[in-house]
């Protein structure tokens, strides 16, 4: 249900090294699915947080040649990426949260044909998360000790992806119906705008572009075959694209932001004419600036999602400092 790998595809799988076993595991899958080559890239976070906090600017700042290029070949030879996400929300506690901040920002704009590749269903992804024993600890800090707190965020995991029902891809199956239901009858609605109160004090309106569609996550191939496939598990939103120009008032984040590794937790934002005119935050203020001071477009809001607050992610009553799990919680 997540990369719907054709016969004969290549994988690019990217983990962590404390995830390694299942970056295997799938490997083999792969191969049993028809994949006729399996390529890993490897990353560690201790190591990363070490270069932000020691290495020259060339280093951090400067992405070599060949790793664009390996992206070209590999978008050229329509391999499927997966990314393995397990990363400690503490991972780069102590780096300069500017430098953190500059050195992902240029990372993305050396692969930005690939990224835009991956925006445009060019090429097929899906992102999945497995515990490493510290995330796992962050998750559960009451645990008595790492196999136990392990255990604990692998049970959660299943239940936010739905592996805990009898036959979970016809689970998965009535939930992207369900999604793109929902997706369907916004888009009959034809709405202008979206109003957001909530009772710790966000008064939010957002705007929409003209030729908004409301969407679901069940995406499909922009070539000939137009090859269905779901890029984020666990999935729960339906969403939608904001007029840029046309976004005003006041969010409070009720959730901590876990920003590649970096904290933000009280978030707030003052939003005027589409852009954010003040920002502040309880803990995390420089990484929040980093965020915001990427490009002119970190100003303004690329996306408006909704989530149900019936979901299983939202009925666990569990943060997980992670983006893919806390974004679909309401």
């Amino acid at each position: 249900m997540g990369l719907h790998l054709r016969e004969g595809q290549k994988v690019r799988i990217l983990s962590d090294i404390s995830t390694a076993e299942f970056a295997r595991m799938c490997a083999l899958e792969a191969y049993k699915a028809g994949s006729t080559g399996v390529t890993f890239e490897w990353t560690d976070d201790a190591s990363v947080k070490y270069a932000f906090q020691y290495a020259d600017d060339h280093f951090v700042m400067d992405t070599p040649q060949w790793i664009v290029d390996r992206f070209r070949y590999m978008d050229d030879e329509d391999y499927a990426y997966l990314w393995i996400d397990s990363m400690d929300p503490n991972a780069y506690e102590g780096a300069p949260a500017e430098r953190v901040a500059k050195g992902l920002s240029a990372r993305r704009k050396a692969i930005r044909a690939h990224s835009e590749n991956t925006a445009g269903n060019c090429v097929t992804w899906s992102i999945v998360a497995v515990p490493s024993p510290a995330w796992a600890r962050t998750v559960f800090p009451d645990a008595k000790d790492d196999e136990e707190a392990v255990e604990k965020l692998y049970e959660a995991i299943f239940m936010a992806v739905r592996l805990d029902s009898p036959d979970p891809v016809t689970a998965w199956e009535t939930h992207m119906k369900t999604l793109w239901d929902n997706a369907n009858w916004l888009n009959e609605m034809d709405f202008k705008a979206i109003h957001i109160k909530t009772g710790i004090g966000t008064d939010l309106t957002v705007g929409l572009a003209r030729d908004n569609v409301f969407c679901a996550a069940l995406e499909h191939r922009a070539n000939a075959d137009k090859r269905w496939f779901i890029p984020n598990m666990p999935t729960e939103e339906v969403f939608g694209t904001p007029d840029k120009d046309n976004i005003n008032g006041y969010v409070k984040s009720s959730m901590i932001l876990n920003h590649n590794g970096s904290l933000v937790k009280g978030l707030e934002l003052w939003f005027e004419n589409g852009r954010v005119v003040k920002y502040d935050a309880e803990e995390g203020k420089e990484t929040l600036k980093g965020i915001l001071d990427t490009d002119d477009g970190a100003k303004s809001l690329g996306e408006i999602a909704l989530v149900p607050a019936r979901s299983p992610i939202s009925e666990s009553g569990i943060f997980f400092y992670n983006t893919l799990f806390d974004e679909n919680a309401s």
